[in-house]
């Protein structure tokens, strides 16, 4: 449901502005802290381990940039608004008592168990098997963004970044399939 439909959606309020608690604020951080940590573990495999890089660039096409730490930079970046997004659309799409909101928090889970198990897919340099693990994950990651969207505007804008960024690594993939 869009933000105007939020009465509906028993959000607190005084008079028409929804409310912004200290607890939303804790809970919003410790949201965020579970992207984070995904984005973070790939960034480290890339920083730790030279080898793998120097594997993986010789096999990249001219036009991608070589720094394994740009990627990793970008991953954190990115994901890091996505549990504030998750929590944005829980709280003013009504919890769990909506499908929609239900729906949205879903695919937010999908995308971010997609994220992490990217990791292992591009160990295994089956450059097939990662084009498509990377297309579903840029699929979920354009579905979350749309639902969030519909739940509150602002949780889908902050998933746009992840969502192009999922897109660019699904190109990339391509490129090395």
């Amino acid at each position: 449901m869009y933000a105007h439909n939020d009465f509906i959606r028993h959000v607190k309020r005084i008079g028409s502005e929804m409310i912004w608690t200290r607890n939303d604020t804790k809970c919003s951080i410790i949201c965020s802290l579970v992207p984070c940590a995904i984005s973070l573990n790939s960034f480290l495999y890339t920083s730790n381990n030279p080898n793998s890089t120097k594997k993986w660039n010789a096999s990249l096409p001219l036009w991608i940039p070589k720094d394994a730490y740009i990627y990793g930079l970008l991953d954190v970046l990115t994901m890091s608004p996505i549990g504030y997004a998750a929590y944005r659309a829980y709280k003013y799409g009504g919890g769990f008592m909506y499908d929609d909101t239900k729906i949205a928090l879903g695919l937010c889970g999908i995308t971010l168990i997609f994220s992490l198990f990217s990791l292992p897919f591009t160990k295994a340099k089956n450059y097939t098997s990662q084009f498509r693990h990377t297309l579903l994950m840029h699929l979920t990651a354009l579905g979350t963004t749309y639902t969030f969207y519909k739940l509150d505007n602002k949780a889908g804008l902050l998933m746009i970044p992840y969502a192009i960024w999922t897109g660019c690594y699904t190109l990339l993939a391509y490129a090395l399939k």
